[in-house]
């Protein structure tokens, strides 16, 4: 039973059609410098106009994927630095923050759910809160389903089941999910 909150954002898991997660990472620029806010191994983004990166949290965001990753260069000791997360405010020293993605619009994910989702829920949308709020020591995001927004209505991710792991199961106290991006840049007609 998964009765513990410990959340991970979203993991990817296989690509949608029964083809297992190749780890396929692609490299999408940030910006010379980050956000206002962190952002973790596990959230979602977006690519905005002008083709730099943020944080991908309302319902009308075309996600791009899934941040795995950050590359940028320390603007004190001039060395390359990799990282799980990417603390807000970042610079680097040559105008370049690179963060790897799983953009394949095709991907599954698995995100832990903040309270019981059932087998009703199946098929629905949903959001997920706390997107930005990072593990800093491990650099995972604590983005979470928020099983109160279930709806047919446009949301970030579709619940498509309960992740096939020991003691998980669907009306657990904190179940984990997989789920899929609702809307992937890729799969929509409009720009952003």
């Amino acid at each position: 039973m998964t009765a513990t909150k410990r959340p991970f954002g979203l993991q990817p898991v296989r690509i949608r059609g029964g083809a297992p997660n190749s780890g396929a990472l692609n490299t999408y620029r940030v910006g010379a410098s980050a956000g206002p806010s962190d952002i973790g191994d596990g959230d979602p983004i977006k690519q905005v106009p002008g083709g730099t990166l943020a944080l991908a949290s309302a319902a009308t965001d075309y996600v791009i994927g899934v941040a795995k990753g950050f590359k940028w260069v320390d603007p004190v000791t001039k060395r390359p630095t990799w990282s799980n997360y990417l603390p807000a405010g970042t610079s680097s020293a040559d105008s370049n923050i690179y963060a790897y993605v799983v953009d394949d619009d095709r991907a599954t994910f698995i995100v832990q759910a903040d309270a019981t989702v059932s087998a009703g829920d199946l098929g629905l949308n949903f959001e997920l809160s706390a997107i930005g709020s990072v593990n800093a020591s491990f650099g995972k995001s604590q983005a979470v389903l928020k099983a109160s927004t279930r709806t047919t209505a446009t949301k970030l991710v579709r619940l498509l089941g309960i992740h096939d792991t020991p003691d998980n199961a669907l009306g657990d106290a904190f179940p984990i999910v997989e789920v899929r991006i609702v809307q992937h840049r890729d799969t929509q007609a409009s720009a952003f």
